[in-house]
Order: C-alpha cells, then sequence, then structure tokens
C-alpha cells in the first residue's frame, strides 16, 4: 500500500493568515446550499477495457450528470504520483487495486441510487474555489460554509482536475493519441496552514451554523495545460468513528 500523501490541519475558527497575489484574505466566496456527488474511476494507459468502457463510462457521467456530480479518473502511468494519489482515497473505502474500478462518493454501489439520495439530502457544508495562475504555481482559494450546526469533525481535500491530456491509452481507437479527460493531476497544497497528517485538512471540529472557512493552496503549473481545460475538484469528509465517510463535493 502507498504512503498517503494528503495532509491536515486542525481548524477550529475562521481562518486566513496570509495575503496571496490576487486574494483577499477578508473576503469569502459565495457558496451555494448545494450537494453533489463523486463519480470515479481507477483507470490505466496500460489496460484495454479502460480505454473502451472506461473512457465511454466517463464521458457518459459527464453528460448524464453535470451539475450534479464531479467526476474524477486517477491515471496510473500518465501522470507522476498517480499511485499514491488514488491511495490518499482507496484505502479508506477498500476500492481494490484492479482497473478500471469505479466507484461513487467512494463506494462501490449503484450509481444513480447513490447520487440521488445524496444530492436530495439536507446540506450539511458545501465549498466554493477560485484560482488563478503565477508562475509555476497554480494559485487556489476555498471558501466552505456550513448550513447546519454540527459536532462532528470534517476534513477537505482539494485536486487539481485537467482535460485534455495527450497521451497513449490501450483500448483507445486514437492509441497514442488518446485524448485522456478528467485527470486527476496533483492535490493542492495549503499556503496558509502548515501541520501535516493523513488524508485531508480538518477544516472544523464542530461548527456553528453558517461558519466560514477560508483556505488558500497552490499546485505545479504544467506549461502544457491551457487554464480553460483546469478545474477545482473539492471533496468533503466527515469523521466517523476511526474512520471517514463522504460528505459533499463541489466543481464548476
Amino acid at each position: 500500500m502507498k504512503n498517503i500523501i494528503l495532509t491536515l490541519m486542525v481548524i477550529t475558527v475562521v481562518m486566513s493568515c496570509k495575503k496571496s497575489t490576487q486574494f483577499e484574505d477578508s473576503e469569502f466566496l459565495s457558496v451555494e446550499e448545494k450537494n453533489m456527488s463523486v463519480i470515479a474511476k481507477r483507470t490505466w494507459t496500460g489496460c484495454p477495457s479502460c480505454g473502451r468502457s472506461g473512457f465511454k463510462y466517463l464521458k457518459e457521467a459527464e453528460i448524464d450528470y453535470k451539475g450534479k456530480a464531479v467526476v474524477m479518473a486517477w491515471y496510473l502511468g500518465l501522470q507522476d504520483e498517480a499511485e499514491d494519489l488514488f491511495w490518499a482515497a482507496g484505502p479508506e473505502f477498500n476500492l481494490g487495486n484492479s482497473t478500471p474500478t469505479y466507484f461513487t462518493n467512494f463506494v462501490k454501489s449503484a450509481q444513480r441510487t447513490v447520487i440521488e439520495e445524496h444530492n436530495s439530502s439536507p446540506v450539511v457544508l458545501n465549498s466554493n474555489y477560485d484560482f488563478f495562475i503565477s508562475g509555476d504555481k497554480v494559485k487556489i482559494r476555498t471558501t466552505t460554509q456550513f448550513f447546519k450546526e454540527t459536532d462532528d469533525s470534517y476534513y477537505l481535500a482539494t485536486y487539481l482536475i485537467v482535460d485534455g491530456i495527450v497521451a497513449p491509452q490501450s483500448g483507445h481507437p486514437d492509441g497514442a493519441n488518446a485524448e485522456h479527460v478528467n485527470v486527476v493531476a496533483d492535490i493542492a497544497k495549503p499556503t496558509t496552514i502548515s501541520n501535516k497528517k493523513d488524508f485531508g485538512y480538518l477544516i472544523a471540529n464542530g461548527a456553528r451554523q453558517n461558519q466560514k472557512v477560508n483556505l488558500e493552496f497552490d499546485v505545479d503549473y504544467n506549461l502544457n495545460w491551457e487554464k480553460e481545460d483546469m478545474s477545482i475538484a473539492i471533496v468533503m469528509f466527515k469523521e466517523q468513528g476511526d474512520s471517514i465517510v463522504f460528505a459533499n463535493a463541489f466543481t464548476k
């Protein structure tokens, strides 16, 4: 099992400690009271079925669940540390090792039923983001808002998603010129906090209604990426006993 590379920091009050070039620390982004799900696959560039059914699966998911789900693909063999990126989530949810592996809200189960149940349930928290490119970094700001008072602990992970990466894919009709989409390119690291542990950043250990938390992150930028092909996926988790469960997700 690979080492988990996500980190966390306890934040019990709304905070914003540093200034970034284009972010005003005192400003909160508007956060919609809305649930979104996660549709994802673990895939591999050398896997023929990943290039056939796997590509079709994500394409259909983007169309069918636009505005309802974040679509993510962990590609082994496409970018550095892909295995580590997957294992950051995998062990907690017993997702398995095979490719392609499909899961919804980090659970292997019926996609439509899971999404409908989650998206129609009461909203406890949600997030929003903006980002810009500065030199060799993508700078990201997030605002998370709690819509219900809670005694639970919640964690947040921020992923950079990139479309249009051209690379070989076994089983795909375009072969070496296959255009990969929804690629989890990296996990953003915080710039306003420093303590590190496993699996996400602890944004609240109990929260009041309408409490807001600002965080700033950065992630390495590849000059081959166009900004219009980039998006941010925010995934929120709740601590439950000795484990964690999916709480919400957001993207634009």
